[in-house]
């Protein structure tokens, strides 16, 4: 019998840890209900006065903080207006100074175009005058060398002189000014 008794006596000593363990759980399981009817009564009832002025005195001061937020929003929103505004002017000028630019591009292009079509005339007149003045020195060098000079050497003649009056052009058009 004395496997009985260990049982026993090990069964009398979970017997009382149990009831130990259910009596603190009854305690503290009383302690909770009585919080939170003190809980319950005091979200029901009317806050003491010094809750109030803290309650009171945390929401002045967030609607001071509120206030000062949206004084500093407004200011940088004036700023940005402002700086909006000093952008436009700047996009509409630099578009009237882009405007003005293309028009003297285009105006400088034009006389640039005239220009060259009038130096192309120019130096078509220029071989024309070179050309008529050949054929003059040629004509006045064969008048005075008597009329015996054959139609060949006057063709050489004529050749060397519009070449010596091509070079000339070249010259002139190619020294610094």
């Amino acid at each position: 019998m004395q496997i009985n008794d260990e049982s026993l006596e090990r069964l009398q000593s979970t017997i009382e840890v149990l009831a130990k363990q259910r009596n603190q759980l009854s305690y503290q399981l009383s302690e909770a209900n009585a919080t939170i009817a003190r809980m319950n009564s005091a979200a029901l009832g009317r806050p003491s006065q010094s809750t109030f002025e803290s309650m009171l005195h945390t929401a002045n001061a967030s609607a001071a903080n509120v206030t000062s937020q949206r004084d500093a929003l407004y200011q940088q929103i004036q700023g940005y207006d402002l700086r909006i505004e000093e952008l436009e002017r700047f996009l509409k000028n630099s578009q009237g100074v882009a405007a003005h630019v293309n028009v003297k591009a285009v105006e400088n292009e034009k006389a640039r175009m005239a220009l060259a079509i009038k130096n192309e005339q120019l130096q078509h007149d220029l071989a024309s005058l070179n050309d008529q003045f050949a054929t003059r020195v040629l004509f006045e060098v064969l008048g005075r060398a008597s009329g015996r000079a054959e139609a060949s050497d006057a063709r050489r003649l004529r050749v060397a002189i519009i070449r010596i009056a091509d070079q000339d052009a070249i010259d002139t058009r190619s020294s610094p000014r």
